[in-house]
């Protein structure tokens, strides 16, 4: 250090002393304690999520089984049976509602016959 002047040498020592206390001051997160624990208190621990999917679908007692025909369409057999074209897809899984094949086999849910309670 012979050759630095007074200042410089201030400067370098300033730097250091910058540097130093600047480490010292970094600050790490702290861990959250766990919990403890109060006697007599219920907790709920949580459970691993199975994954969600779609049951397969079961026909319930009010559908009719229908073998379709040649000439068929899903249009033809909604009207015929009174159901919208889109619950057909929806309850066949049809994957191109536009292409049925002879002899394959389609759920028709049928019409939920209400009977009126009579008012006294």
């Amino acid at each position: 250090m012979a050759g630095r002047s007074y200042a410089q040498r201030a400067v370098g020592l300033l730097l250091i002393v910058f540097v130093v206390a600047l480490a010292a001051c970094e600050v790490t997160p702290a861990e959250e304690p766990a919990p403890t624990p109060t006697p007599g208190a219920h907790f709920l621990m949580p459970t691993p999520m199975a994954p969600v999917t779609e049951p397969p679908y079961t026909p319930a007692p009010e559908m009719l089984k229908y073998i379709v025909q040649e000439g068929d369409t899903l249009y033809d057999i909604s009207l015929r049976y009174e159901v919208s074209v889109d619950d057909l897809i929806r309850i066949n899984k049809l994957p191109d509602p536009n292409s049925l094949t002879l002899g394959q086999e389609l759920l028709i849910p049928l019409p939920s016959h209400e009977t009126a309670t009579p008012v006294p």
